[in-house]
């Protein structure tokens, strides 16, 4: 037909072609042929091996136009590994046009290409590019690794090395929930709607970023979901959760593709519908119309198009100790601001006395949050002197001076 040979099966009810002494197919991945017919209602395939066994997978037939079957042996075949191909067997009705059998191999999976942003811009949650981020994030030096696998999403993930490099397996997967930064007590509760499981963060950083490879078939409707959560600050469900969803497909850019490393890199000012990401604490995966998947996952981090520094800013928001500053201004008229930083969050005890001891107010009494306090003392009804403000913090007491002059 025009010059390219094709098989005609005419009035078929099977034909068998034989393989003479047995085709090794053990190191093959997938099995490939075109298929054309007008008349055909039914088809199937069957693969016979040496030790007598057959195998068939049965086609919805498309009557028209060519149409390619592509056959992953590990799902159907399941006996290739161990056996020769002895004969390949066609079976239906009527007549049919058959082209272009062949077994293919996947090429090997190679690591993911190397990311190009600076370490100073980057909080890497896996990669082996970046690894310092604890020194640059000290907020993160008491928690855990990211969970990659949360444990009620049902996936199977190992971390495996390719050429040396390390990467993330997810096998038969249809959704996992990676959870950025659990404590260490809330990991060993396995509580992922614990307070303490802290998040990310996110109005530091401008993108999301991963690199993603499959081998599994990404033609239509095949597509990917991928969403991002923030928690609000109150963990999973206090009600101030906000998300978005971007999806990729052979439609999206970059678009979904088997055997080859894609990036997906996001603004994060482009998802809209998370209002908020100063709690960012998860990404899940999701497999849509493809059943479940699997897939590989490298680099994955977040990154500023600017250094971030954190490591600058971490000590106004967790304190190593509990600190009383001088009062400002100081001599003051009428009023003054009394600055503190609380190493953890706790009840916490702010009073102000006079020359001889007596309360004359109290500013705080009751639980704070860890971190750095501002309150503004107003000494308009009080007269001039010395004055004094201690703040109670567990066994603790600071106690400052501070002059009142009109």
């Amino acid at each position: 037909l025009e010059e390219d040979s094709i098989i005609k099966l005419s009035n078929l009810d099977y034909h068998i072609i034989e393989t003479n002494e047995g085709l090794e197919a053990s190191n093959m991945d997938g099995f490939f042929f075109n298929y054309w017919t007008q008349e055909s209602n039914k088809l199937s395939v069957s693969l016979a091996y040496t030790d007598g066994k057959e195998e068939t997978y049965t086609i919805n037939v498309r009557k028209n136009s060519w149409q390619s079957i592509d056959v992953l042996l590990a799902d159907f075949f399941v006996t290739t590994s161990a056996q020769k191909i002895s004969q390949i067997k066609f079976t239906g009705d009527e007549t049919i046009f058959i082209d272009n059998i062949l077994f293919y191999k996947y090429p090997e999976v190679t690591e993911a290409p190397t990311p190009p942003h600076n370490p100073e811009n980057v909080l890497s949650l896996f990669s082996d590019t970046y690894t310092e981020y604890r020194e640059a994030y000290p907020e993160y030096n008491q928690m855990s690794e990211t969970l990659f696998s949360a444990p009620h999403d049902g996936s199977s993930v190992e971390i495996i090395q390719i050429n040396g490099n390390q990467t993330l397996f997810y096998d038969n997967t249809r959704y996992v929930i990676v959870e950025f930064f659990w404590t260490k007590e809330g990991k060993s509760n396995g509580n992922s709607s614990d307070p303490q499981n802290a998040g990310i963060d996110g109005t530091k950083f401008t993108n999301v970023r991963f690199d993603f490879y499959t081998q599994a078939k990404t033609e239509p409707p095949v597509s990917a979901e991928f969403k991002l959560v923030d928690f609000g600050g109150d963990a999973y469900g206090g009600g101030n959760d906000t998300s978005h969803s971007w999806f990729m497909n052979q439609n999206s850019t970059p678009k979904i593709e088997s055997h080859k490393w894609i990036t997906v890199d996001v603004a994060l000012d482009d998802l809209t519908g998370m209002t908020a990401r100063k709690n960012l604490s998860q990404m899940v995966l999701f497999t849509l119309r493809g059943g479940p998947m699997k897939y590989y996952i490298d680099n994955l981090y977040f990154y500023s198009d600017q250094a971030i520094n954190s490591a600058e800013d971490y000590s106004l928001t967790h304190p190593k100790d509990l600190n009383l500053f001088q009062n400002y201004p100081n001599p003051f008229n009428p009023n003054t601001n009394i600055q503190f930083d609380l190493p953890t969050s706790g009840y916490t005890v702010l009073k102000i006395y006079n020359s001889v001891g007596q309360l004359v107010q109290t500013l705080v009494d009751q639980n704070l949050q860890a971190g750095r306090h501002n309150y503004n003392f107003n000494a308009n009804q009080f007269a001039s002197g010395i004055y004094f403000y201690r703040i109670e913090f567990g066994s603790q007491i600071i106690t400052n001076k501070m002059i009142l002059l009109k």
